[in-house]
């Protein structure tokens, strides 16, 4: 498989013939470089073995605890409350918007590959105008749980 870039999109192509010549049409027009064989992208890990491909998001993950100052917190088994209830509360003290931010839009590359998070990132991702502390408290349980699940980062094919 020959893989390159176009602005941060990744194409792909079995067949050698189809992906040269499409990389020879993309050159004509466009100023291109090609990264050959793909290591990483999009904050996940790509390994070629001999039974497939091995993705995984360990690294990205560890990333995010450790940016977040999260990495010695106590871990969580489930990445929020059972029946967990947010709302915009207006007497609720506000938390920074721009790291609310930040740490929202980490947590959404980490949905690629990690199914079991993208209904709780969606809900806290609601909040990103007027974040709260219950807000944020409820993306730092998200947190403690990738913390316990760290190695569920992986998938392969």
């Amino acid at each position: 498989m020959y893989v390159f870039y176009v602005d941060d999109l990744l194409i792909t192509k079995c067949n050698e013939s189809h992906t040269s010549d499409f990389k020879n049409d993309m050159m004509r027009e466009f100023e291109i470089i090609d990264l050959s064989h793909l290591s990483y992208f999009l904050g996940i890990v790509l390994q070629r073995r001999g039974e497939g491909l091995l993705m995984n998001q360990r690294r990205h993950a560890s990333e995010i605890l450790k940016g977040f100052e999260m990495e010695h917190y106590n871990s969580e088994v489930t990445p929020a409350e059972p029946r967990l209830q947010l709302s915009k509360d207006a007497n609720e003290k506000e938390v920074d918007p721009n790291q609310y931010k930040r740490l929202i839009g980490s947590l959404r590359y980490l949905c690629n590959m990690r199914p079991d998070l993208a209904y709780i990132v969606g809900i806290v991702s609601r909040f990103m105008e007027k974040s709260k502390s219950s807000h944020l408290e409820a993306t730092k349980r998200i947190l403690r749980y990738i913390r316990s699940q760290k190695s569920n980062c992986t998938w392969k094919k």
